[in-house]
């Protein structure tokens, strides 16, 4: 009975098992199918399985020529279109590479999109359709399409793909936009994604658990207290909360730091309670590595719109700011480069992090302030982006802030030491960095998507309730972010977790298992012992005594959970 199990869930049995995508656990998942691609400069045909698609490719804009090559993978054929301007005007131009899909649900951004969809998503750059014998996905992989890209299902034209909006090319200009096709052998979101993530090379070790600290807090807890509290939970990476308020001050607002507001006179007390706290934090637990708050699309200098002039983020002609409502000092968007007021001053900052004893930044906002838009500057032209008209024809030349920053924001991740990003990386550069990353995931149940071709970590603040635990789980995350003293121990039991298949429900890695999913879990490869232990409804910690079989060179456990539980299968000697 095993065998035939395992053939299921390995995908070598069964059409319909292979189709299923409803939360089964996953062993393994079926080979790359064997394909066949050819193209022209609107379509692109793939072949596999008695399977055959056509992906095609619709433009409006200004004159161009159109260089398209096929680059085959074993996974996927890669689809590099080179895009030249012959004329002496900068040219706009509307991409969209689309496909129609077949009778199951529509995946748009990771998630599920029965009833259309039309999203900004450099995060998670992806399409993914039900297709006869399997799925086919469609990927964007290079910076600009990434960092411009939006993710559709189009009910109206039944039609899912995509597009950017806009593009443009410089005078006598030319650009490569690159982007994948996946034909995949079962009709599953999740094994599309993991065969990304495998070709994206981004299953690396997550360390953790993750909390949130104070100065102020730390300073004041009994050092044996801190100590017993940190190997509780297990504690890997301590991060600064921020932005900045030293809640030891009178001001009506608050001051709050960001940018290079963190090295100002008014901040000095702080710094040095910051030192201590460090610290106190490595002397109770010296494996731990303490993050600073660090915000590089933010600066809340009183003179800041005067200093940075040069670096404001313009929109509708006026530099961007906020005073959060009255809560707190007035702060200035702004965009760091190499060689503006603010990317300069900025770059002291990771150096002065590192003084006060860190082991890094934690980096809030790092590649996004707004998930819902792209974030935009009127003031620098970045030689790929403008507003463009329906038809295509140019209106105003803008800079998306992250192809802009790029440059500087390396520069401070060198210098910054080991870096703890809050939100998914969207140029490749950062992604090909070793960092983990998290998304902010306690706001909605659509954000963790985001973070499925990252570091799969939620974070969900000062939330405490199991039910956001087992949502994430749900969502295909792991629980970042969380204060000292939570009340869950199964935050201290999720790390460290190197992925090898991630899906809605259950998070597999070399280490161990996290799931709120019953069924036959487990590895293929390895046998030896395994901890298991059951988080009931209310998340209380029990070791479990379900059923544990070795074969066929694998080890598998038989879980069996309640309505609000989920489990956790430790490998005591991972391979």
């Amino acid at each position: 009975m095993l065998g035939i199990v395992l053939a299921v869930l390995l995908g070598l049995a069964g059409s319909d098992a292979a189709r299923a995508d409803g939360g089964a656990p996953r062993l393994g998942f079926p080979s790359p199918p064997r394909f066949d691609a050819h193209a022209d400069k609107r379509t692109v045909d793939v072949t596999w399985d008695g399977s055959s698609v056509q992906v095609a490719t619709a433009v409006r804009g200004g004159e161009r020529t159109w260089d398209r090559q096929l680059v085959m993978h074993p996974t996927h054929v890669e689809v590099r279109d080179t895009i030249r301007n012959p004329t002496a005007d900068t040219i706009g131009l509307r991409i969209r590479h689309s496909v129609q899909p077949g009778a199951a649900e529509v995946w748009a951004g990771g998630r599920p999109a029965p009833d259309g969809a039309d999203s900004y998503d450099p995060w998670n750059p992806t399409v993914f359709v039900s297709v006869t014998n399997g799925g086919l996905g469609l990927v964007a992989e290079d910076d600009v399409l990434r960092n411009q890209l939006w993710v559709d299902n189009d009910r109206k034209t039944r039609t899912a793909g995509l597009r950017t909006d806009m593009l443009c090319v410089g005078a006598g200009d030319a650009v490569t936009l690159v982007w994948s096709i996946y034909p995949i052998a079962a009709a599953s979101y999740w094994d599309f994604i993991n065969t990304v993530r495998s070709d994206w090379s981004v299953n690396r070790t997550v360390p953790g658990s993750y909390i949130w600290f104070s100065p102020d807090t730390v300073l004041a807890m009994d050092a044996d207290r801190l100590r017993a509290a940190l190997e509780h939970q297990r504690v890997g990476i301590a991060s600064l909360a921020g932005g900045w308020v030293d809640p030891q001050r009178s001001e009506h607002p608050p001051l709050i730091a960001f940018g290079t507001f963190v090295l100002s006179p008014e901040f000095a007390s702080y710094r040095e309670r910051i030192r201590k706290a460090v610290t106190k934090l490595k002397a109770a637990r010296p494996s731990l590595r303490v993050l600073l708050y660090f915000d590089a699309q933010r600066d809340s200098s009183p003179d800041a719109a005067a200093r940075f002039t040069d670096s404001a983020l313009m929109q509708g002609g006026k530099p961007d700011s906020t005073d959060w409502g009255g809560k707190f000092s007035r702060t200035w968007s702004m965009v760091p480069t190499t060689d503006n007021a603010f990317g300069k001053a900025l770059a002291k900052v990771p150096d002065a992090m590192r003084a006060l004893g860190s082991d890094g930044l934690y980096w809030d906002e790092i590649d996004a302030v707004d998930f819902g838009r792209p974030r935009l500057t009127e003031r620098a032209w970045d030689k790929r982006t403008c507003r463009l008209g329906a038809d295509g024809s140019v209106e105003k030349p803008v800079g998306l802030v992250n192809l802009l920053s790029e440059p500087a924001k390396l520069g401070y991740a060198r210098a910054g030491g080991f870096v703890l990003g809050n939100g998914p990386p969207t140029m490749r550069a950062f992604q090909d960095r070793t960092d983990p990353h998290m998304i902010e995931a306690q706001h909605n149940d659509t954000w963790g998507a985001f973070a499925h071709l990252g570091t799969p970590l939620g974070y969900i603040s000062a939330r405490t309730d199991w039910d956001i635990v087992l949502a994430k789980i749900d969502e295909g995350l792991l629980i970042a972010g969380v204060p000292l003293g939570y009340p869950h121990d199964i935050v201290a039991r999720m790390f460290p977790f190197t992925p090898e298949y991630i899906q809605g429900g259950t998070l597999r890695g070399r280490e161990r298992i996290v799931t709120t999913r019953s069924g036959l879990h487990g590895w293929t490869s390895g046998t030896g012992p395994v901890k298991i232990l059951r988080y009931d409804a209310n998340g209380k910690e029990h070791e479990a005594a379900w059923k544990v079989e070795e074969k066929d060179g694998g080890v598998f456990v038989r879980v069996e959970l309640g309505p609000r539980e989920a489990a956790v299968i430790e490998r005591t000697s991972p391979p």
